[in-house]
């Protein structure tokens, strides 16, 4: 298209470089740069990998001495071989071209599993399940209840309150305060509640697995109906006329 307007700009020799113009519709300095353009050179990026470079990467890749190097250690040992200087995103490149390299998977993370407790259901004592709920008395005070279910009997064991605060020591003094209650075998027993921090503590494990022997079970996350018997003794027990 260019050629074809300077050529056109050369043959009207009865009009001026500045009336033809207009007649073209094209602006003046527009056409003096035509006209002085250069041929492009190919353009190449000062730290493009030269051949040398990439063939010392693809020996050090298929070196069986580092195969199990990774991009990162790979470019590590070529800065301090001084064999090629390349970053790691590079010696990626060359090795996905090359065929080298595995595909990248995303790291899936492990979905917890549903609490497998229906077998124990069919004995007393040997599932309890328990939970935390808050009540807020007429003059604004938090109070935590922690009630304790036996599933095989619907029986309720035990409960504990605790005021504005509720913490890990809380949920070992309420269950040894209903093991010592119930006096019962805690090593054929298996405690099923949610993911809370109180819960699933640390501290809380090692005196519920350390001290009494007692198995543990978790509900999944946002999975309510893995715990629904304590749900919904906690939801009775709200609605409950007398409740606080």
């Amino acid at each position: 298209m260019q050629d074809e307007l300077i050529n056109m700009m050369k043959s009207l020799k009865e009009l001026t470089i500045q009336k033809g113009c207009e007649v073209l519709r094209l602006k003046v300095r527009r056409y003096y740069r035509w006209l002085d353009r250069r041929p492009l050179k190919p353009k190449t990026a000062w730290n493009k990998l030269t051949p040398v470079e990439e063939g010392a990467i693809l020996k050090a890749a298929k070196d069986e001495s580092l195969c199990d190097f990774r991009a990162a250690e790979l470019m590590v040992y070529g800065h301090e071989t001084k064999e090629f200087y390349s970053s790691v995103s590079t010696i990626q490149r060359v090795l996905k071209r090359n065929e080298l390299q595995a595909p990248y998977e995303v790291p899936r993370r492990k979905r917890p599993k549903k609490p497998d407790i229906r077998h124990l259901m069919s004995q007393p004592r040997r599932i309890f399940s328990y939970d935390a709920t808050e009540f807020y008395l007429t003059n604004g005070l938090r109070v935590i209840v922690i009630p304790i279910l036996d599933m095989g009997s619907r029986k309720f064991i035990h409960f504990g309150a605790r005021v504005a605060s509720f913490r890990q020591n809380d949920v070992t003094d309420i269950w040894d305060e209903a093991l010592w209650k119930e006096d019962i075998d805690s090593s054929l027993l298996t405690a099923l509640s949610d993911r809370g921090g109180q819960m699933k503590g640390t501290k809380t494990k090692l005196h519920l697995i350390g001290k009494h022997n007692i198995r543990l079970e978790f509900a999944r996350p946002y999975t309510p109906d893995d715990n629904a018997w304590i749900e919904t003794f906690i939801k009775y027990m709200k609605y409950h006329p007398e409740c606080p």
